[in-house]
């Protein structure tokens, strides 16, 4: 796997996570305290507008973290992801 096909899966994942939760049918823990909110369609979007840019710097936190870039936690350190 090349850096930009690890890069995009995350994004990927992203895009996955924020279809899933307001899946009307989903059985996700998140999907159901979305639910329990009844937004109108304008708090819908907005709240999908939080969670896609929250995951986005989750993510991308995580991302710049194993590059060493930025914090995982309390440690700053370089990865090196290795398969099998």
């Amino acid at each position: 796997m090349t850096a930009e096909e690890f890069t995009k899966g995350f994004y990927l994942q992203r895009n996955s996570l924020i279809n899933e939760y307001f899946n009307r049918n989903s059985q996700t823990e998140v999907a159901s305290l979305i639910s329990k909110l009844r937004l109108d369609d304008e708090g819908m979007e907005r709240l999908r507008q939080v969670l896609n840019s929250s995951l986005r710097d989750a993510l991308y936190t995580i991302l710049l973290g194993l590059d060493g870039e930025a914090n995982i936690g309390n440690c700053q350190t370089v990865y090196k992801i290795l398969d099998e």
